[in-house]
């Protein structure tokens, strides 16, 4: 059985898209996530915090998806591409 992507998280979390996409490659979908405002005080502190922790685009392959935070970080990773991926499309790679 094919590698899934949680199979995998420890080397996904906390990495910028750029290094996620050298180590899986391109995506076959994005998505967003519809967000919050940041925070009205204004401080960058608290700005930082809140892009850090908001789930902002969701990268789908066929073996599971990446959610990246507003900061562009990897925070999630899961096996749920039936979620996102036509029916047709395999949802593990063989």
């Amino acid at each position: 059985m094919a590698n899934k992507l949680t199979d995998l998280q420890a080397q996904i979390l906390t990495k910028d898209k750029a290094s996620v996409e050298g180590l899986l490659g391109k995506p076959l979908k994005k998505s967003f996530w519809t967000n919050t405002p940041p925070p009205d005080s204004g401080n960058a502190a608290d700005i930082a915090a809140h892009e850090a922790s908001l789930l902002d685009e969701i990268w789908i392959y066929t073996s599971g998806r990446v959610h990246f935070a507003l900061d562009g970080k990897a925070l999630k990773v899961d096996d749920k591409t039936g979620l996102d991926l036509p029916p047709d499309q395999p949802t593990m790679i063989v």
